[in-house]
């Protein structure tokens, strides 16, 4: 469904002169602003897991571990018992499903064939599981996830030449593979060390391992969750400092750094619970990042969050859909965001409805940020003297929480020198 909002804004008049800005106000109607936006809601799948580059397919599972696939087109299909993780360009679908012995074993189903890929050399069942596929490249060349051995488990990659190649354990440990750039040659997840703490680490597909720290110099906890396609950029959580016990990162790729990664602390929103806690699920081609934080204690706690660069810090999602003027939706409970398009558009996660049921969100903002420019305060897709007017306005009457994007000179402040920095944008 589709929601239209309108606001309505007095005429600003404004001179300028060489000793400053002098503002002649009119109160007559000048404009309407329109937002919309498309927010679609479906109980067949409870948490998705994965998205292909626009959007269009996204995959995951449900609380009852059914794989599940949803198409813009041709709606949900319920393949059967696992889940699925990732899909390609190229209309692959990465995951685990039960095999004839009654195991999860990792798989690539791709028009209503399922293709089971087997495990790491030498491995073994432990309980109920064999292997799991996490992920897949955008290129549909490779699926990663891990093996199991005599209940431990190992970080793998497949791809139609080598099969699966296991990418080792970290001393004898557990390590897993979940996440993988577009052409399959950076892999990431976590290895764990001798007291079992989990760190990030990325594989190339030598197989050589690296793992590439976190935000706390005391601790390299951490799990390594995406990529953006060319690998330069990896988005996780791990442990950090200043009262964050765990944060939502992100790390640059930068070689003059120790560890050859640059660290960015996302944030944490604020919160009612015991431990400050934020994670990064994945991110968007223009670093639009979106995960979780938790809000409070107990199962219902945890709160969808988003980072973008002109935020500075992670958000609470609802927080942030108003801020879009999208202010309909309270009824609604964001608790997961999981899954971005390329262009950040595109949102998916977990939220819960007005009867408590946990179901999947999809919500397009196509509308609000697809044309997003520097300074096009109004988002009629160009910068000019309408969006100063629309700035003025806000900051006579001490208003401008709600308008996105008038921070222009990103210094937390909106104020008059963001008059000045657009009114330059404008007369370049």
């Amino acid at each position: 469904m589709t929601y239209l909002f309108a606001k309505f804004y007095a005429l600003v008049v404004i001179f300028f002169n060489e000793g400053g800005i002098i503002i002649f106000l009119f109160h007559i109607l000048l404009f309407n602003v329109v937002f919309s936006y498309e927010f679609t809601t479906f109980s067949e799948m409870t948490f998705p897991l994965g998205m292909n580059s626009d959007g269009s397919i996204i995959v995951g599972t449900n609380l009852y571990n059914k794989a599940v696939i949803w198409d813009a087109s041709d709606g949900i299909t319920i393949v059967g018992d696992g889940e699925f993780w990732g899909v390609s360009e190229d209309g692959k679908i990465a995951g685990s499903l039960y095999n004839s012995s009654g195991k999860e074993e990792a798989v690539i189903y791709e028009n209503g064939i399922i293709t089971y890929l087997g495990n790491i050399p030498d491995g073994n069942s432990c309980d109920a599981f064999y292997s799991s596929g996490l992920g897949i490249s955008s290129d549909g060349s490779t699926v990663v996830g891990m093996g199991w051995e005599n209940c431990s488990v190992e970080a793998f990659y497949w791809n139609a030449v080598e099969t699966i190649v296991g990418l080792g354990q970290l001393s004898g440990n557990n390590t897993k593979a979940q996440a993988v750039n577009s052409n399959g040659n950076i892999i990431g997840g976590w290895a764990e060390n001798n007291s079992g703490t989990r760190q990030s680490c990325i594989w190339d597909m030598e197989g050589n391992s690296t793992l590439i720290g976190s935000l706390s110099p005391w601790s390299d906890a951490g799990e390594v969750t995406a990529f953006t396609q060319d690998g330069s950029r990896i988005v996780g959580y791990g442990a950090s400092t200043g009262g964050n016990e765990t944060e939502a990162y992100m790390a640059i790729e930068n070689s003059s750094v120790l560890g050859g990664y640059e660290f960015i602390g996302l944030g944490v929103p604020s919160n009612f619970s015991t431990f400050n806690e934020s994670m990064a699920f994945d991110i968007s081609e223009n670093n639009v990042i979106v995960g979780q934080y938790i809000y409070s204690w107990g199962p219902d706690g945890i709160r969808a969050s988003i980072w973008t660069e002109e935020l500075g810090t992670m958000i609470d999602f609802q927080t942030y859909l108003q801020s879009l003027g999208i202010n309909n939706l309270s009824s609604w409970t964001f608790l997961k965001a999981h899954c971005i398009s390329n262009d950040g558009t595109i949102i998916s996660g977990t939220a819960q409805n007005s009867s408590g049921n946990w179901v999947t969100f999809i919500i397009d903002l196509e509308e609000e940020l697809g044309n997003n420019l520097i300074g096009d305060i109004n988002a009629d897709d160009s910068v000019d003297i309408l969006d100063v007017v629309m700035l003025v306005n806000y900051i006579l009457n001490g208003n401008t929480n709600e308008l996105y994007g008038a921070d222009i000179n990103s210094d937390n402040i909106v104020n008059i020198l963001d008059i000045v920095a657009l009114v330059n944008i404008i007369i370049g």
